[in-house]
């Protein structure tokens, strides 16, 4: 079935070392923050990044009149080099929501890391998972769907 097809490329993209899968958020009091990585033994480096924070989601992200923006950028980090692709979005906050973000809008990436730079490949593997980058979508099967898609384009 597909599902079994799915969940085969995504154990195997389990054991690809040098790609990584993260959602960075901008928090009106800490500034760019990697909310969430995958997999999860790339977490603690990647979310002590800087870079990749601010690589992921630049300064005046939040002028683009694009529904998606695209930023390709390198980062450093205690391993070596990650070259990433984020997609770039500004989300509106639900009413019920705004005391929490202090803001009508929030802006979110969802980036692609990896150890070569594969910018097309990266590009076209966070492309299908876009869409779901909307507040409170980004979830956990979301990064590890779009793991699996840009393991088996390796």
């Amino acid at each position: 079935t597909a599902s079994s097809v799915i969940e085969a490329v995504v154990a195997g993209a389990s054991s690809v070392e040098w790609l990584a899968v993260c959602v960075v958020g901008f928090d009106h009091t800490r500034g760019n923050v990697v909310e969430r990585v995958y997999p999860e033994r790339q977490a603690a480096e990647l979310s002590q990044c800087d870079e990749v924070a601010f690589g992921a989601l630049p300064d005046g992200a939040h002028h683009s009149d694009e529904e998606d923006d695209w930023c390709y950028f390198r980062a450093r980090s205690e391993s070596g080099a990650w070259h990433g692709v984020a997609c770039v979005r500004q989300a509106a906050v639900a009413e019920e929501r705004r005391a929490e973000y202090k803001r009508g809008h929030v802006q979110k990436a969802l980036c692609a890391l990896c150890r070569e730079p594969r910018y097309g490949s990266l590009r076209a593997g966070v492309r299908a998972a876009a869409r779901e980058l909307r507040e409170g979508c980004a979830t956990e099967a979301t990064l590890r769907a779009a793991h699996g898609r840009l393991a088996a384009r390796a």
